[in-house]
């Protein structure tokens, strides 16, 4: 998202802010509502909105020292190892890239790798294999299939609508372009790092 976006975005957060909460006329007659005296809290203040955490500015923390944890490899393992340490938790064995790339696979597209997929990932020994891996992977079409059908199914899409015996099937209208424009809309769009 460019910064001119996300600055009108925050804009508009800040604007819906400063606009005064009124309870509708409905609310004042419910059970428990203004009317019956309900009351905040003594601590709520006008400005608690504004302090929200997700308000905030994003810091990016100090990664902790992994300790003898010699599987970790990026800052995120760094994490999890202080927090195996401060729960006396013993990490697993790596598993084997065999299996690395099957477990991936299945995340990230739904199905598991072709041998001709396997052949090439177990003779790649290249230090980033695996992250050109799932770089391929998140640009993928089966990517933006797997997690389109994610999202319809969060936002309760349905192939049929109609009333009582009258039903009209339409799922192309809406489950295709979801699906196949998942990966450019999305994925292809984020910023990480």
């Amino acid at each position: 998202m460019s910064h001119s976006r996300i600055g009108a975005f925050l804009l508009l957060i800040a604007c819906a802010l400063t606009v005064p909460v009124r309870a509708t006329d409905e609310s004042e007659t419910q059970p428990g509502g203004i009317a019956a005296g309900a009351e905040s809290t003594a601590d709520e203040t006008a400005d608690d909105r504004r302090s929200h955490w997700s308000f905030q500015a994003i810091q990016r923390p100090e990664p902790p020292a992994a300790g003898d944890a010699d599987w970790a490899r990026n800052p995120i393992d760094a994490f999890v190892a202080r927090k195996h340490g401060e729960a006396k938790v013993v990490a697993r064995p790596l598993a084997d890239r065999h299996v690395l790339l099957r477990r991936v696979y299945l995340d990230l597209i739904g199905l598991p790798p072709s041998r001709e997929q396997l052949r090439a990932f177990l003779a790649d020994e290249s230090p980033d294999a695996y992250e050109r891996m799932v770089d391929s992977l998140l640009v993928s079409p089966h990517h933006g299939e797997r997690w389109g059908r994610h999202w319809l199914d969060v936002w309760r899409y349905s192939d049929w609508y109609g009333f009582q015996n009258e039903v009209r099937c339409h799922g192309t209208l809406g489950r295709d372009p979801a699906a196949g424009g998942t990966n450019s809309k999305f994925v292809n769009n984020m910023q990480f790092g």
